[in-house]
């Protein structure tokens, strides 16, 4: 094989994996079927909380990589760029939303350190969407919004 196929095919073989493995993801964690129901129509134009944890499904984690963002419409969710692929950005109405504080004793609350809620959407409730609570009252602030239960 010459050198320079050698060197085309290796991108192309590393972009290929990388295509599989989000779309694996956005399968197992549920992404793709939040998608389904409140894929945001357009991008949104204010700044959010970047730099952002959440736990969705079968333990998928993004860790550090989603952006939130909440205004009187819902709240919005995306990750960033380089994994948007299977991962278009989500905007899921306040009224579609319930929240409940995870306790220690609660199977999804041990698995992680800090204090967490569980967010359930009315259109993809098998769908967790797991996020600090210290982040979910930020949310909450930003919009005065009551979707999280006491």
């Amino acid at each position: 094989m010459t050198g320079w196929l050698t060197w085309a095919l290796i991108p192309s073989l590393f972009l290929a994996v990388w295509l599989m493995v989000l779309w694996v993801i956005s399968w197992l964690g549920g992404w793709r079927r939040l998608a389904r129901h409140y894929r945001s129509p357009e991008p949104w134009k204010h700044s959010g909380l970047g730099w952002q944890s959440l736990y969705l499904d079968r333990g998928i984690c993004f860790r550090g990589s989603v952006k939130a963002q909440a205004d009187e419409h819902g709240l919005h969710l995306s990750v960033w760029p380089i994994f948007r692929a299977f991962h278009p950005p989500l905007s899921i109405p306040w009224e579609d939303l319930r929240g409940q504080r995870l306790g220690p004793t609660s199977r999804l609350g041990r698995m992680l350190v800090t204090r967490t809620v569980l967010l359930s959407a009315r259109l993809s409730p098998e769908v967790p969407l797991i996020l600090s609570e210290r982040l979910a009252e930020k949310l909450g602030e930003k919009t005065g919004a009551s979707w999280l239960c006491a």
